[in-house]
């Protein structure tokens, strides 16, 4: 029967926790992060992005009177001068560089101790959300433990510049859990919520465009709420207001810089790319010979399909909706790179996918 005929299933309860126990949980985990990252604290560069655009910019970064210049400039700009990945636009993340940059002398360890509270924050939203959508307390920590100690969440962790996916996390649970609350009690903060983390997506990766099909499938597979967007009609221009203000101050920042396909041209790169989506299903299920950039090869390509079916299964105690839900998620934030020449499947990119799965 046609969604428009049907009667929605009714939304589930969020889990009553009490505050003792929900301190106490949230405190395990928090623990648990600490105890698993804590050695990163001691590591330094690895001279991969983290070189160029924090030791090679401290000169930019250790000024807070150039904040207001980090939405004006390419995310590789160092010294002025733009390298030949110009098409980079991720001031928020620059902005976190210049905030460590003030503490410490601007030393590594400050940096990787960011990195590691970022993803303590992911983990905690996270168990926060589940939460939420109805998941008991336990399953909710289990949830997030599982997410937490992942092998494919180490890069993201360890690697300094790997906060571009830690933070996008962050803005996108936030935002989930706004649109929770609009969805179910047309709460004005959520809303608020909803929308101003949504538009800080969007300033810190390029990826946070994805949340746009994202907030469609989760009122429609999740809760099962089509009629959600002609009910609040003006949020949808929200989206569009934020986006659109993103996209001309992205413009301007990069000066022309953007590099674009022919329609055509990006549909042959994605056919090429397309196979990366099996390495990802792959390492995710079966986090074994992990690799910042993993061989796209068959072993590789059998482990991705395997992982798929021991997923179909895992999932099948999900109603269909929320199971596609949870699929859907974790593809969709992996297409953008797709669409990019000569790119390899870097593994940090999983960071924001894995949180569909857990």
């Amino acid at each position: 029967m046609a969604d428009g005929q049907r009667t929605p299933q009714p939304l589930d309860t969020p889990v009553k926790v009490g505050n003792l126990a929900l301190v106490g949980l949230s405190g395990v985990l928090v623990l648990v992060c600490l105890l698993l990252f804590g050695q990163t604290v001691n590591f330094g560069f690895v001279r991969a992005d983290d070189a160029d655009l924090i030791a090679g910019n401290q000169a930019f970064l250790s000024e807070l009177s150039n904040a207001p210049r980090v939405f004006l400039r390419s995310y590789f700009e160092v010294d002025g001068e733009l390298s030949s990945l110009e098409t980079y636009y991720r001031p928020l993340v620059v902005l976190s560089f210049m905030v460590d940059a003030q503490f410490n002398g601007g030393g590594q360890a400050v940096y990787h101790a960011t990195n590691l509270i970022l993803h303590a924050i992911v983990v905690v939203l996270l168990f926060g959300l589940t939460l939420r959508l109805g998941a008991g307390r336990y399953a909710a920590f289990g949830a997030a433990l599982l997410f937490a100690v992942h092998p494919l969440t180490v890069q993201t962790v360890s690697w300094i510049v790997g906060r571009n996916d830690s933070l996008l996390a962050i803005f996108a649970l936030l935002s989930l859990i706004g649109l929770d609350a609009a969805v179910r009690d047309k709460r004005a903060w959520g809303f608020w919520l909803h929308l101003v983390t949504f538009a800080l997506a969007l300033f810190t990766k390029e990826t946070g465009i994805v949340l746009l099909p994202a907030y469609g499938l989760v009122v429609w597979l999740w809760y099962d709420r089509l009629a959600f967007y002609r009910e609040v009609r003006w949020l949808p221009w929200g989206y569009f207001g934020a986006a659109g203000v993103w996209i001309a101050v992205r413009h301007f920042a990069l000066a022309g810089g953007e590099v674009s396909a022919t329609p055509g041209e990006a549909l042959m790169i994605f056919a090429r790319n397309l196979p990366q989506l099996f390495v990802y299903f792959g390492k995710a299920v079966f986090p074994v010979n992990l690799h910042v950039m993993p061989s796209v090869d068959p072993r590789a390509l059998g482990l991705g399909v395997l992982a798929v079916g021991v997923l179909g299964v895992t999932l099948r105690r999900l109603p269909t909706r929320r199971m596609a839900f949870a699929l859907s998620w974790f593809v969709l934030f992996l297409l953008p790179p797709l669409v990019v020449p000569n790119l390899p499947a870097y593994e940090h990119r999983t960071y924001v996918p894995l949180l569909g799965l857990a």
